[in-house]
C-alpha cells in the first residue's frame, strides 16, 4: 500500500513543496514497514537509498571505545541514508527501528530526477547534509573528550588516593597519640610540678614551633640523633629513640635541650620530655591533615573548572595561564611518572582574551599530553606565555625525537596519529586546531630533531 499525498504534505521536510514531486515520491519511492528493532539497514551495506521517516523512531549507531552508542535519533520527516551530493559509499553503522515506524526509501540512481522538480527540496536536502556534518564534528568531539578523560581517570584517582590515605594513616596515628597525652597530662598533673613549670614547659614548646625547619642530609641526620640519643640515655629519660627523632625533625639544637632539662627534677623529667614529644607529633600530624586536605581540596576546585567550564557556548573573558595550570594539574601524575622537567615562562599581568575556557582546555589537554607522551624519562617541557599587541602567544616545546619531515604536514589531519593502536585517536590535533580556528587564532607545528614546538595564537577578539 502506497503512501499518501496527504500523508507526505505533513513532513516537515515536504512541507508546502509541488504536487508533482510528492506524487513522484509516491511512485518511485518504496513503502517500507519496520517493526520494533527491526533494521532499516546495517553497518557496511552499500548507501543506495535515501529514507524518509513517516511515522514512528529510527536509531542509528556508530560504535565508539567498542561500545554502541546512539549517533542519531530521526522521528517523523526527518531524512537519512544516503543524501544527495553525499561522498558515503557504505552506511557507517546500524539503524532500527525503537517503535513501529513507517519509511519511504528512495534509490541514489533516481535522485537527479527527483532534485529536477523541485529546487527547494534540493535545498532542504543539503542544509541536512550541514547539519550531518556538524553531527559528526560533535561525535568526533565527544569521543576526543571520552578519549582524554579515561586518560585522565587513572590519575585523578592516584592523585586523590595519596593524600586520602596521607589523611586515614595519621588520623589513624593521632588518635593513638592523644590518648597517650591524656595519659602523659594526668601522671603529670599527679606529680608535684608546679605553674611556674608548666609555664615553662608551655614557653618551650612555643620555641620549639616557631623555629624555621633545616633539612637535614641523611648523614647530618643521624649525627644529630646519635648526639640526642646519648644525651637521653646518659640523664634515663626513656623513650630515647623516639624523643631523638622528634626533636631532630623539630630543628631545636641539643644545648636549648640540656638547659631546659636543667630546669626540672628526676621525678616529672619522663612526663615532662613525654608531654613535649607528643605535643609536637600532634601539631606535626595536624599539619601534615592540613595539607593532604587542602592537596584534595586543590585537586577538586581543578577538576571543577576544568570540567564545567565548557557547559556554556559563550565567550567571555580567559586568563590562559589558568587553564593551562588547571590542565597540568590533571596532568600531574603523568609528569611525575616520567620524572619530567617543566618549565613555566609566564609574563606576568598577562591581558585575557575573549574566548570558551572549557574549549581551550581542550587544546591544552591534546597538546600537554602530546609531549609528555614524546619526552624520555627525566625529559624537559617549557611553556612560553606572553601577549602581543594583537593577542596571546603561547609555545609549549618539548625535548622528544621530533616530528620527521614526512608526516609534518598530517600531524593536525583527522585520525592520523603516530601513537600505538589504542593509546591515541588521531583527533586532539584536529580538535585543537577547529577550536583554535573558532577562536580566530592560528596553530602551528614546528619540529627538528630533539625538540618539538606547538606555536598557537589567540587573539584578543574573536571575529
Amino acid at each position: 500500500m502506497q503512501f499518501s499525498i496527504k500523508e507526505l504534505q505533513n513532513l516537515s521536510i515536504l512541507k508546502n513543496l509541488p504536487a508533482k514531486l510528492l506524487s513522484w515520491l509516491i511512485n518511485k519511492g518504496k513503502r517500507v514497514d519496520l517493526s520494533i528493532d527491526e533494521f532499516m539497514f546495517d553497518k557496511g551495506q552499500p548507501s543506495d537509498f535515501m529514507f524518509i521517516i513517516v511515522s514512528g523512531k529510527i536509531q542509528r549507531y556508530e560504535k565508539i571505545a567498542n561500545q554502541l552508542v546512539v549517533a542519531d535519533v530521526y522521528t517523523k520527516g526527518q531524512v537519512t541514508g544516503m543524501l544527495p551530493y553525499s561522498r558515503m559509499t557504505h552506511y557507517p553503522g546500524p539503524a532500527l527501528a525503537k517503535e513501529i515506524s513507517e519509511v519511504l526509501k528512495i534509490d541514489k540512481k533516481d535522485f537527479a530526477e527527483m532534485l529536477s522538480l523541485s529546487e527547494i527540496f534540493g535545498q532542504r536536502l543539503i542544509a541536512e547534509m550541514s547539519n550531518r556534518v556538524r553531527g559528526g564534528v560533535r561525535m568526533e568531539q565527544q569521543l576526543e573528550k571520552m578519549t582524554s578523560l579515561g586518560r585522565l581517570s587513572a590519575g585523578l584517582a592516584h592523585e586523590v588516593n595519596n593524600p586520602a590515605s596521607a589523611i586515614h594513616r595519621t588520623a589513624s596515628i593521632l588518635k593513638e597519640v592523644f590518648a597517650k597525652q591524656i595519659e602523659n597530662s594526668s601522671r603529670l598533673a599527679r606529680s608535684n610540678i608546679n605553674v611556674k613549670e608548666i609555664s615553662v614547659i608551655e614557653d618551650f614548646i612555643q620555641v620549639i614551633k616557631n623555629i624555621e625547619k633545616v633539612h637535614f642530609t641523611p648523614l647530618q641526620r643521624n649525627e644529630l640523633e646519635d648526639s640526642f640519643y646519648e644525651f637521653f640515655e646518659s640523664n634515663k629519660i626513656k623513650d630515647a629513640s623516639d624523643l631523638s627523632r622528634i626533636f631532630v625533625e623539630s630543628g631545636i639544637d641539643l644545648g636549648h635541650i640540656e638547659n631546659f632539662a636543667k630546669r626540672f627534677n628526676k621525678e616529672v623529667i619522663n612526663e615532662v620530655f613525654s608531654l613535649i614529644a607528643n605535643n609536637l607529633e600532634i601539631n606535626t600530624m595536624l599539619t601534615e591533615i592540613i595539607n593532604s586536605s587542602k592537596g584534595i581540596s586543590e585537586l577538586v576546585s581543578s577538576v571543577k573548572f576544568y570540567s564545567h567550564m565548557d557547559q556554556s557556548l559563550e565567550y567571555k573573558e580567559v586568563d590562559v595561564r589558568v587553564g593551562i595550570d588547571n590542565t597540568l594539574r590533571m596532568l600531574d601524575y603523568k609528569i611525575k611518572q616520567k620524572a619530567i622537567q617543566l618549565r613555566k615562562n609566564y609574563q606576568e599581568n598577562l591581558q585575557s582574551i575573549q574566548g570558551n575556557a572549557g574549549q581551550l582546555n581542550q587544546v591544552w589537554t591534546n597538546v600537554l599530553d602530546n609531549a609528555i607522551d614524546a619526552v624520555d624519562k627525566k625529559g624537559q617541557i617549557d611553556i612560553d606565555v606572553r601577549d602581543t599587541t594583537l593577542g596571546i602567544e603561547i609555545k609549549i616545546i618539548d625535548n622528544g625525537i621530533g616530528i620527521p619531515d614526512e608526516i609534518h604536514d598530517r600531524i593536525f589531519d583527522a585520525f592520523f596519529t603516530t601513537k600505538d593502536i589504542g593509546k591515541g585517536t588521531g583527533l586532539g590535533l584536529d580538535i585543537a586546531q577547529r577550536i583554535i580556528k573558532a577562536h580566530s587564532g592560528q596553530i602551528e607545528g614546528r619540529s627538528e630533531e630533539g625538540q618539538t614546538e606547538i606555536f598557537i595564537f589567540l587573539p584578543f577578539q574573536t571575529n
